[in-house]
């Protein structure tokens, strides 16, 4: 429920997506969220069809405390999401793809939390990802968000101890306040464990895979063994006996999402533009404020993820 004095305008005509906000960020918001529809038509294409209606989001006042909350019928945003460059229309992304993983597929409990949070960033990366029109500049993009997402992985491990159950998957709050245990870790291990999955199967298996499992737990609140037994069988259909024993046999299921610490497979997200913006960065540092590197406009053209690694 939203009251207050609110404006709604659809983003662009007879697509069934709009904003909602105070008058005075309705424009603003309309502007900074054109490109939802091209984000709708994305996730439509590789997972099953989008079932709640129309899509609406609200643009809440700044008091707001979370970036967004992805209520199947109407998602709640934070107003600085909308900074008009649409650096961060990511968190918009994620709400829309929580209408898949998260409201059409739910953790049972929050053991199972990064059901919800892991394949989301997953789907919003991937959704991101495709509506850039260069696929080199759009695999930039997602590989630079994997790499500051681990980066606030590894900050929120470090800061729970890389053995406490709060670096797992599965964290085990028992009597404590499920609070306590929330941090990156379901988000961005979960995508990690999600994104290794595709490197086992491919894009275009993934894509297939990922229709199934959301149409046979439609509805439903799952256990993670669930969505286990959902990948396994889908192996076990796709490929030959022999090479399905091998594939699945790469999969520790156990120590991704029971055991405590750093993923046991590392990704490389590695890019070219990475190792760019670290070393400019290195260069302002060794410089002492004395000068400045020879390239330091590079930094002007760069996208936004990328300007926040050299931060």
């Amino acid at each position: 429920m939203a009251v207050g004095i609110i404006d709604e305008a659809e983003v662009r005509q007879n697509t069934g997506i709009y904003v909602l906000s105070e008058p005075t960020m309705i424009d603003k918001s309309l502007k900074e969220l054109e490109d939802l529809p091209a984000a709708m038509d994305v996730a439509n294409s590789f997972l099953p069809k989008y079932v709640w209606g129309a899509y609406k989001i609200l643009i809440l006042p700044p008091s707001f405390p979370v970036g967004g909350m992805e209520n199947p019928l109407l998602t709640f945003a934070s107003p600085s999401i909308i900074v008009g460059d649409k650096s961060s229309v990511s968190v918009a992304n994620h709400e829309l793809a929580h209408s898949w993983t998260g409201n059409l597929v739910t953790n049972i409990n929050w053991n199972n939390f990064w059901l919800n949070e892991g394949f989301t960033v997953f789907l919003e990366r991937r959704i991101t990802r495709r509506l850039i029109t260069d696929p080199k500049a759009g695999n930039v993009t997602y590989k630079i968000a994997a790499t500051l997402g681990n980066s606030s992985m590894v900050t929120a491990m470090s800061g729970f101890g890389f053995q406490n159950a709060f670096s797992s998957l599965t964290p085990n709050a028992g009597i404590r306040n499920p609070d306590e245990a929330f941090s990156e870790v379901p988000y961005e291990k979960g995508f990690q464990f999600v994104a290794y999955l595709e490197t086992l199967v491919g894009e275009a298996n993934m894509d297939l895979w990922l229709k199934e499992y959301i149409n046979k737990y439609s509805r439903q609140s799952i256990y993670y063994t669930e969505m286990q037994s959902s990948f396994e069988t889908f192996v076990r259909a796709k490929y030959a006996s022999k090479d399905a024993t091998t594939l699945l046999s790469k999969i520790d299921w156990n120590t991704w999402i029971r055991n405590p610490g750093l993923p046991p497979v590392t990704l490389d997200f590695k890019t070219t533009e990475y190792t760019v913006a670290t070393k400019l960065a290195d260069d302002y540092i060794a410089a002492k404020g004395a000068s400045s590197p020879s390239n330091f406009n590079d930094y002007n053209g760069w996208i936004e993820s990328l300007k926040a690694i050299f931060v």
